[in-house]
């Protein structure tokens, strides 16, 4: 991957990212950065190897000329489906025509073939072929021919890959930012064992010899956070799946994308683009992150365009990569009062809308809030879907027909209230707070109380705070405390607040489609003793999927359950109740080695793990019997859980 930054130089303090402002004396430089990546999976090959005995003792084979030949079911040739590369030769010193063979040696040829893209089609039980070799020579200088009889081979359908990258617009100099890649198999055979390794970004043309240097922070393949490494491996990638991974890196300078370009080659020694099973290889830019959930279910994902500084086109869900097109519509100014801007725009079903609008004060004084008017009412819309650019105000929204734009005039500093930690997870957890005026968001935490080693930034502007924390230890306790500046630099600070992380007991991971409602029993062996006081369920990608009641049994005896409250509070988990102890203590003890059966009744989109027998994280899992909502009964369905503490 190729990409051209200008490096914006000047003195910005880098502990502590403020609001945007007018430098003096700013320079800004062309440098040129490549990233390299690494892509592999597992792919269909075949080995041929034929020997052959010169039994003379005192004359040579010669001029030996050895051919592959291909044939279909039907007897078709079929030689412009295969790749067959440099054969490996012992005994011999070539095939094409001048071979020899010595008296009482032996020549042994063994060839790789590679069936070359559609080789396999469509049917999941492939194609059945037939090989053959055919082999002429000299003894005594008469010519002799020779067609060894046919072996099968069955070529299973192949994957078809498309590469999608997505690349920030912009750097801020020790910010985070996320490039991403977007990973679809459009072919009719599974995409095996499927991994990017990718480098450091590196510097190729700097004439400035600007001292730039990134470092890497995160990493997330389909929602689940992949540590700080380099490497992703996607595991398998099935006929007409996707999956999508970002990695979060850290820069030490601003720096803007002017181009960006993505290319790929492939090993000439394996059939080059003949047999690659990469057909494409497309690049699009992360504009900005905007929120795309709500209140109880805040998420945040990428809006995506062609140009840098255009109107953008998608809004592509961060966890799985899915795109939701952005219409681009016109408006019109129902009120301008000097401190509220009401517009009207036109409503699209099932789409996201940009609206540019001109800015009557020109980017000069900052918006306190903007509201969206429907008939579901009034709501202030996430600071993350506007802002300022060129003059110009930008909202992008899952579309109402009225929007008020009120700025702000104020000058004291933010009154900071309602710190609160909440959807803490074992490797996660939100910071939330409030302000009575448009202010940032920073969060300064670490696992020592008034030792603040780490911190999360976010330079929009808005009164309802939420910052997301990732990469955290489980069941640990950290310290924190958050700081919010207004647009004209008066800062205020909070006290100190603190949360700890869930610690995570027994965890599938993710599961697959197909998915559907039912109960679920089965068995699971704790690999250690544990305490379990919450059921986590894995939903499918953008839908509420959860557990409505858990049970749990020890030789027949019910020792604990649990049933789900409803999409309020922490919907995601059921807390789990003791059956055997005095009151209602919310947890039970597992023992290692022991086996529980439990009852799982799944509401609507749950992840599944299609397997009679699952080793989880922390123990085994195995599936007795899966009844769905319509009465039909499986063997090999385990909800995708997290057992926590």
């Amino acid at each position: 991957m190729l990409g051209t930054l200008i490096y914006t130089r000047h003195s910005r303090t880098p502990d502590h990212p403020t609001q945007p402002t007018v430098y003096g004396n700013t320079i800004h430089e062309i440098v040129k950065l490549s990233i390299s990546q690494n892509a592999t999976l597992e792919r269909d090959a075949f080995t041929a190897r034929l020997g052959i005995f010169n039994r003379m003792r005192m004359t040579n084979v010669t001029d030996v000329d050895i051919k592959l030949h291909f044939t279909d079911a039907n007897g078709t040739e079929a030689e412009d489906m295969f790749y067959i590369a440099s054969p490996h030769l012992r005994g011999i010193d070539n095939i094409n025509g001048s071979g020899i063979i010595g008296p009482l040696s032996v020549a042994d040829i063994e060839w790789l073939i590679i069936p070359e893209i559609g080789a396999g089609g469509i049917d999941p039980d492939g194609i059945k072929y037939n090989i053959s070799a055919e082999i002429n020579y000299r003894v005594y200088g008469q010519n002799f021919s020779y067609r060894t009889p046919e072996a099968g081979i069955t070529v299973k359908p192949q994957p078809n890959l498309t590469l999608t990258y997505y690349i920030p617009a912009e750097i801020c100099a020790n910010k985070p930012f996320k490039f991403a890649i977007k990973v679809c198999n459009k072919g009719y055979g599974t995409a095996r064992h499927f991994a990017v390794d990718s480098a450091q970004p590196e510097i190729y043309y700097n004439p400035s010899g600007l001292l730039v240097n990134f470092s890497l922070r995160n990493s997330s393949l389909d929602g689940r956070p992949m540590g700080s490494s380099l490497k992703i491996d996607f595991g398998d990638i099935y006929t007409a799946q996707c999956k999508f991974a970002w990695w979060e890196m850290v820069s030490t300078i601003d720096g803007n994308f002017t181009n960006f370009t993505g290319t790929y080659s492939h090993s000439d020694a394996l059939g080059g683009r003949e047999t690659s099973l990469i057909s494409n290889i497309s690049t699009h830019i992360i504009q900005r992150e905007i929120q795309t959930g709500n209140d109880t279910d805040i998420s945040f994902d990428f809006l995506v365009g062609d140009e840098i500084d255009g109107i953008p086109k998608w809004v592509v869900d961060s966890v799985y990569g899915n795109d939701t097109e952005v219409v681009n519509v016109n408006y019109s100014i129902v009120k301008w009062d000097g401190m509220n801007l009401v517009i009207r725009t036109q409503k699209v079903v099932d789409k996201w809308i940009v609206c540019s609008i001109k800015d009557p004060n020109d980017n000069k004084v900052p918006i306190l809030k903007v509201v969206r008017h429907d008939i579901n009412g009034t709501v202030e819309i996430s600071r993350f879907n506007y802002w300022m650019r060129n003059g110009r105000i930008l909202i992008v929204d899952d579309p109402a027909e009225e929007y008020t734009i009120t700025y702000d005039l104020g000058m004291r500093a933010p009154i900071i209230t309602n710190v609160a930690a909440t959807n803490i997870t074992p490797n996660s957890a939100t910071i939330k707070w409030d302000t009575d005026k448009l202010s940032d968001s920073l969060v300064k935490y670490g696992t020592e109380s008034g030792n603040y080693t780490l911190q999360k930034y976010d330079l929009e502007n808005v009164t309802s705070h939420s910052v997301n924390l990732v990469g955290l230890l489980p069941n640990t306790t950290y310290y924190f405390l958050v700081n919010s500046t207004d647009q004209s630099g008066n800062s205020n600070e909070s006290s100190e607040h603190s949360f700890t992380t869930l610690k995570l007991l027994i965890d599938t991971g993710h599961g697959t489609y197909p998915s559907i409602m039912g109960t679920h029993r089965g068995e699971i062996k704790p690999s250690c003793n544990i305490t379990v006081s919450k059921l986590y369920t894995y939903p499918c990608a953008g839908t509420g999927g959860h557990s409505e009641s858990i049970k749990l049994y020890e030789n027949g005896e019910l020792i604990a359950n649990g049933t789900w409250e409803g999409y309020a509070g922490d919907w995601h988990n059921i807390t789990l109740h003791n059956a055997t102890a005095t009151g209602d203590a919310p947890y039970v003890r597992l023992l290692k080695g022991h086996r529980y059966n439990y009852t799982i009744v799944t509401g609507s989109y749950p992840q599944i793990i299609h397997r009679k027998e699952f080793n989880a994280t922390g123990g085994e899992i195995t599936c007795i019997e899966f009844i769905d909502t319509n009465g039909k009964v499986y063997y090999d369905w385990i909800p995708a859980i997290q057992l926590l503490e």
